[in-house]
């Protein structure tokens, strides 16, 4: 940068190469590099895949997860009224320039037996929003016993204005037909946190989000109806004009100094909600979270989310996969893909090299017919009884029951099903550098940086 050069895909992708070679000479290791939307850094994962033919490129799928969460609670307008008026209930109760916050202090420890908070919808926490929500209706208690003490009603009259809306127990039914209704998309967010090999549970639960999602936001919209009277919709879109003295809600609950270089984060409009005369349309409600779901869905569909699919050992994803009205032709296109690269021979070339693969694609098949229908080396109860406890992770269970006893299947299915689902780690981590490295400290010298990245995090 100092010398005048930009960092384009090249430059990311020879600040990986250097590492893999030391670490991964023969070039038999690494098959799996994962990234988020950023379109330098999709080209830089395609770069690494000329250096090492094996290798993969994967998105993050706690990247797509978070970034459905945002579109949801930016562009959809009764869920980005609710997530705003959240924070200026989060404002009202926590902040630390008003009485209200001792007392809620107050109320949740007797609840709790702790003083619990508000979370912060904030860029590190990824799903902040649902995160968010999930926390509110956790304290619905406490809330309403707060707003009906005598002390409270005897504090600044502007506090007053919001809470009969939280007095209405539609609106805590609204709220929480919104978590129920993202639950499938936040159950993925939460997988790909777990930071353990997990991709043989991901198609599955995108499947699952894909069912439910349409059914419960109808819910959703009918909880909606029933509720948002335009005196109701005037008071939560008026809430951030109560305290003016105060940061606004995206200050002080959230630092969405977003990525610019990440295209796939779309124009996420950061513009107030048009209530008009009090009213906030929800006819296409349903629909529009249908179609941001679509969207973010489609990089979490990997070939090794693909494959781990069809090679979990888990009962419950057995049945689910080999049921004729899952099929998905693309599963298989994904199996013979990856047997291609990691399983191939590359010292063939030409002919040699197609009948070679031919080969394991065949053998592939006659073992995997063995494994779905609990044949030959599979048909012990045992290993079925271990397949279905929680705590064997999936390449776990291969390496153990199927390596041994297979050619081709074993071997990919540990390799496929081994992968963590992102990187929320280096997210994190790279959100609390931005926060960090910025204004007068834009300067501050690389070592530096870590040390107060780690202290930070």
């Amino acid at each position: 940068m100092a010398e005048g050069g930009t960092k384009n895909a090249t430059y990311a992708a020879h600040q990986f190469l250097p590492f893999m070679r030391k670490l991964d000479p023969q070039k038999n290791r690494f098959d799996c590099v994962a990234f988020d939307g950023a379109r330098n850094v999709r080209l830089a994962g395609e770069l690494i895949e000329k250096h090492f033919p094996m290798v993969t490129t994967v998105h993050g799928a706690e990247h797509s997860a978070t970034l459905f969460f945002d579109d949801v609670f930016t562009r959809c307008a009764p869920l980005k009224l609710l997530s705003n008026f959240s924070n200026w209930i989060c404002i009202m109760l926590e902040s630390t320039l008003h009485a209200p916050n001792a007392l809620f202090k107050k109320v949740t420890k007797k609840h709790f037996g702790l003083s619990l908070g508000f979370i912060q919808p904030s860029e590190c926490q990824m799903a902040g929003h649902e995160l968010n929500l999930l926390r509110l209706y956790c304290l619905r208690a406490p809330i309403l016993e707060v707003i009906r003490k005598k002390t409270f009603l005897d504090m600044n009259t502007a506090f007053h204005a919001p809470t009969h809306v939280l007095e209405k127990p539609e609106f805590w039914h609204f709220l929480y037909a919104v978590v129920q209704a993202l639950y499938p998309m936040f159950r993925i967010q939460r997988l790909a946190d777990m930071k353990i090999g997990g991709m043989d549970k991901l198609k599955f639960y995108v499947m699952q989000a894909d069912k439910l999602l349409p059914f419960y936001m109808e819910n959703v919209k009918d909880h909606w109806d029933a509720f948002a009277t335009p005196e109701v919709v005037k008071t939560m879109a008026g809430a951030k004009n109560l305290f003016p003295s105060l940061k606004s809600a995206k200050q002080v609950y959230s630092d969405q100094d977003s990525d610019s270089s990440d295209d796939e984060s779309g124009n996420e409009s950061d513009c107030d909600v048009d209530i008009g005369q009090g009213c906030v349309d929800s006819n296409n409600l349903v629909n529009d979270v249908v179609e941001l779901w679509k969207i973010r869905r489609k990089p979490l569909l990997n070939d090794f989310c693909h494959d781990a699919y069809l090679m979990s050992p888990v009962p419950e994803m057995v049945r689910h996969s080999t049921n004729p009205e899952n099929k998905d032709p693309e599963d298989f296109r994904a199996v013979y893909k990856l047997i291609s690269k990691i399983l191939g021979d590359y010292s063939l070339t030409g002919e040699a090299g197609k009948q070679h693969t031919v080969g394991l694609i065949h053998e592939f098949h006659s073992e995997y017919r063995k494994f779905k229908n609990k044949q030959g080396d599979f048909q012990s109860k045992n290993i079925w009884i271990m397949a279905s406890d929680p705590r064997v992770l999936a390449h776990e269970w291969h390496e153990s029951y199927s390596m041994p006893y297979t050619n081709v299947f074993g071997k990919l299915a540990c390799r496929v099903t081994s992968k963590i689902l992102g990187i929320g780690s280096a997210e994190r981590d790279w959100k609390i550098v931005k926060r960090i490295k910025k204004g007068h400290r834009s300067n501050t010298g690389t070592e530096k940086v870590k040390k107060q990245t780690t202290i930070a995090g």
